[in-house]
C-alpha cells in the first residue's frame, strides 16, 4: 500500500520541492480567495502559468538551439560519417574534438537542450505529491476540516469507525496514525476525508449523524474547494468515471473521458510546434525519427497518465502543455525573423577567441614549466664548486658546533648506504 499521509512528503529529493511547491500554491491561494476565487484548480493553473513563465528563459535557449541544430546537423552527420566503425581512441577523441568545435562555431552546448526537461520533471513529480494531499500543503484548505475533524475526534471509539470506513469504502493510499499524537490523528482523520467520494460521504454522515450539519457545511466548502468543472481534482477521471457512471451523470461521465483526450491533444500540438522549427533542416537526420516517435508516444502517454491520476494532475499537466503550445508559437514567430547566419557568423568569431585563449594558457604553462625546470638544471662545474665549499665547512666546523654534528650524521648515513 502506498503511503501517502497528510504530513508532508518527506523524501530527500522530491520532498523540499514538493514543499517548496506546497508554500507557491498556499499564497496562490490566499491571494486568489481575498477577490474571491476559492478554487485550487485555478490555483494550480496560475502557478503552472507562473512556472513556465520563470522557465521561459531556458526555452527559449532550448528552442534557439533546436534552430541552430537544424543548421549544424549536416556538419555533425559529416563527422559521424567520417569516423563511422572507428573504435580506436585517437578516434574517438579526434571526434569528439571535430564535434564539439561543430557546437562551438554555432555557439550552443550539446546538453543545452536537456535543462528544461530536467528541472520540469522533478516539479511535475512533487505536484503529483502536493495534488494527492492538498489539506497537507495549503493551510487555508486545511482549516476548512478542522470544525469536523474535531467533532469526530470527540466521539469515543472514533479511530475504530474511520477504520472500518475506509475498509467498506476500499480507500486505499493511506496510512493512519490515530496511535501517534493528537496531530497525527487529525491529519488521519482528514487524509480519509480527503478521500472520499458521495458515497463516502453518505456513510461518514450516517456514522456521525450527530453532526450532520457541519459535515454537509463541510461537503459544499470542498465541492467549491476542489471543483474543476464538476469534477473532483483528488480523484482520477478514471475513479470519477466509474463514480458518475453509476450516479447516471452523463454530463461528467463525458468529461471525465475529454480529459486525457484532451491532455494528448495537447501534447502533441506543442511537439508539432516544436518540430516544425526545424523538420525540413534536419529531415535526412536519424535524430528526426527519434522526434517523430516521441510525438507518437508522448499523447499515449498522457492518456494513461492523466487517465489514472488525480484531476489536480491532470489540470497541470494540460495547462503545461497549452502554455508551452503558446510560447512555441511565438517562439517560432520570432525566429522566422532572426538572422541566423549573422548568428551564426557572430558566434563563429567568439569561439574563435575563445580557442586562441585557450592555446595562450596552454602556451603559458608550458613556458612556465619550462622555465621552472630550466632553474633546476645544474652544470658539473657549478656542482665542483659546491661539493668543495661543502667539504670546507666541513672541515672549519668547531667541535660540539651544529655544523660538526651535523657532518657526524651526514658521515653515518653515508657508511651505511654504502
Amino acid at each position: 500500500m502506498t503511503n501517502i499521509v497528510l504530513t508532508q512528503y518527506g523524501g530527500t529529493i522530491l520532498g523540499p520541492i514538493a514543499k517548496a511547491i506546497g508554500v507557491i500554491i498556499n499564497y496562490l491561494y490566499i491571494g486568489l480567495s481575498h477577490i474571491g476565487i476559492e478554487n485550487i484548480s485555478i490555483t494550480i493553473i496560475l502557478f503552472t502559468i507562473i512556472v513556465y513563465m520563470l522557465l521561459f528563459p531556458l526555452t527559449y535557449k532550448q528552442q534557439k538551439f533546436s534552430k541552430l541544430n537544424g543548421k549544424m546537423s549536416p556538419e555533425l552527420q559529416k563527422i559521424q560519417k567520417k569516423y563511422a566503425g572507428q573504435k580506436d581512441q585517437a578516434s574517438r577523441l579526434a571526434m569528439q574534438q571535430e564535434t564539439q568545435a561543430v557546437y562551438d562555431k554555432y555557439g550552443v552546448s550539446p546538453t543545452g537542450s536537456c535543462l528544461p526537461i530536467l528541472i520540469q520533471f522533478p516539479i511535475m513529480l512533487a505536484v503529483y505529491r502536493v495534488v494527492m494531499n492538498i489539506p497537507a500543503y495549503v493551510t487555508s484548505v486545511k482549516a476548512v476540516y478542522n470544525p469536523v475533524v474535531k467533532d469526530v475526534m470527540s466521539v469515543k471509539g472514533y479511530d475504530t469507525i474511520l477504520k472500518n470506513l475506509v475498509d467498506e469504502l476500499g480507500i486505499k493510499r493511506l496510512t493512519l496514525h490515530f496511535d501517534g499524537t493528537a496531530k497525527e490523528a487529525a491529519n488521519s482523520v482528514i487524509d480519509i476525508l480527503y478521500k472520499f467520494s458521495e458515497s463516502g460521504w453518505k456513510a461518514f454522515t450516517e456514522a456521525f449523524p450527530a453532526f450532520t450539519d457541519d459535515i454537509t457545511s463541510l461537503q459544499k466548502s470542498l465541492h467549491g474547494l476542489n471543483n474543476f468543472l464538476g469534477l473532483d481534482i483528488s480523484w482520477s477521471p478514471m475513479e470519477s468515471l466509474k463514480l458518475h457512471v453509476a450516479d447516471g451523470k452523463i454530463g461528467l461521465v463525458a468529461l471525465a473521458i475529454l480529459l486525457p483526450l484532451v491532455s494528448a491533444f495537447t501534447q502533441w500540438l506543442g511537439m508539432k510546434l516544436s518540430m516544425s522549427a526545424q523538420e525540413e533542416a534536419m529531415k535526412d537526420n536519424p535524430a528526426m525519427q527519434n522526434m517523430k516517435a516521441m510525438n507518437m508516444f508522448m499523447p499515449i502517454f498522457s492518456i494513461i497518465l492523466v487517465f489514472t491520476s488525480p484531476i489536480g494532475l491532470g489540470v497541470y499537466w494540460i495547462a503545461g502543455a497549452v502554455v508551452r503550445a503558446v510560447q512555441q508559437f511565438f517562439l517560432n514567430k520570432h525566429f522566422d525573423k532572426l538572422d541566423f547566419d549573422k548568428i551564426i557568423e557572430d558566434n563563429r568569431e567568439k569561439a574563435e577567441a575563445k580557442r586562441a585563449k585557450r592555446e595562450g594558457y596552454v602556451k603559458s604553462a608550458i613556458s612556465q614549466n619550462g622555465k621552472l625546470n630550466t632553474k633546476r638544471i645544474v652544470s658539473p662545474s657549478e656542482r665542483d664548486e659546491a661539493l668543495r665549499e661543502s667539504e670546507e665547512l666541513k672541515q672549519n666546523a668547531k667541535p660540539g658546533s651544529m655544523a660538526s654534528k651535523a657532518n657526524l650524521v651526514r658521515d653515518y648515513n653515508n657508511r651505511n648506504n654504502n
